[in-house]
């Protein structure tokens, strides 16, 4: 930080409540370091604002992954019956906001229009030239009467931690045959496949499968369909996956005894995670298959920070 500029932060700080803009871009090129990024912007009590929401609306799916406390969208979105993805980009982020708890705000209000606009796409929130034009800062402000809340963070994962982990820590596996395992991998991978919202989808693989049995082929077609694809493994395929970043695991991660996929979209999360069981019999596996979204998302980010640049 510039030194003429630390007296300015200091009074910042403990005047204000500082947000910063993220985007898809920061979380798919490195994951790792974006969650790390995000966990030291908080502790110092910043908030996190998903910029654009409707640039790229493939990439919606990744926006519970940062859980931002802000959701910004450009009015224009909604402005006549131009665009194709109005509904589906508004859509995802009122279901987010419900579900986290967390504010949207439109950008972009010039009229008395567009702020109708704003309330009716679910704005708590505004900005705009409708408000006041930009010019000198006041030389006394205010006190904020209400303040941007900031919503609850989920509890973030160990650095070792695995999906199988985390599932159990909310709830009880079951004894598994791998036909059952494969049954219920083989739904959630076709669903990935034609899902009209694009999904997070990430998935260990063992013997360059994925943990229906399928072969990487589908995992290809999968990922044609995703706004992230991920797969870990031990042991990678010679050929890479196109759509796909490959995760080298380390031998001694407790992520090579799982079979795992994890599933994100705006409207729909699953978890299946499965390891072995040391017993004999056909029940060879301890199985949990979870629909909460929580769990899901907390799932997910074990395997994100281990990807990095």
């Amino acid at each position: 930080m510039p030194a003429d500029l630390a007296e300015v932060y200091a009074q910042a700080v403990t005047r204000l409540r500082l947000f910063i803009d993220v985007s898809e871009r920061h979380i798919s090129r490195d994951p790792s370091a974006a969650l790390a990024g995000l966990a030291r912007v908080r502790a110092a009590g910043w908030g996190v604002s998903w910029d654009n929401a409707g640039t790229t609306p493939d990439s919606l799916a990744l926006m519970p992954l940062i859980r931002p406390d802000v959701v910004k969208i450009d009015v224009s979105l909604v402005q006549g019956r131009g665009h194709p993805y109005a509904a589906r980009v508004v859509n995802a982020a009122i279901a987010y906001a419900e579900n986290a708890g967390a504010a949207i705000m439109a950008v972009g209000i010039e009229s008395g229009e567009h702020l109708v606009m704003a309330r009716g796409m679910g704005a708590s929130l505004g900005q705009g030239y409708y408000f006041a034009r930009p010019g000198a800062l006041p030389a006394t402000t205010k006190q904020v009467v209400d303040p941007i809340l900031l919503i609850d963070q989920l509890e973030p994962p160990g650095p070792q931690d695995t999906p199988f982990q985390v599932y159990a820590g909310r709830h009880t596996p079951t004894p598994a045959t791998s036909a059952t395992l494969e049954s219920f991998a083989h739904y959630l991978e076709q669903r990935c496949s034609i899902d009209p919202e694009p999904p997070v989808v990430l998935a260990c693989l063992r013997g360059a499968q994925l943990p229906s049995g399928a072969p990487l082929a589908l995992l290809e077609m999968i990922a044609r369909n995703t706004s992230f694809a991920a797969a870990f493994a031990e042991e990678l395929p010679p050929h890479p996956v196109p759509g796909v970043r490959m995760i080298k695991l380390a031998e001694n991660d407790p992520l090579t005894h799982e079979w795992v996929l994890a599933v994100i979209g705006p409207h729909f999360a699953a978890l299946l995670a499965a390891r072995p069981r040391d017993t004999a019999g056909e029940e060879t596996l301890s199985l949990g298959l979870s629909y909460h979204r929580p769990t899901v998302l907390r799932a997910a980010k074990t395997l994100l920070q281990r990807i990095t640049a």
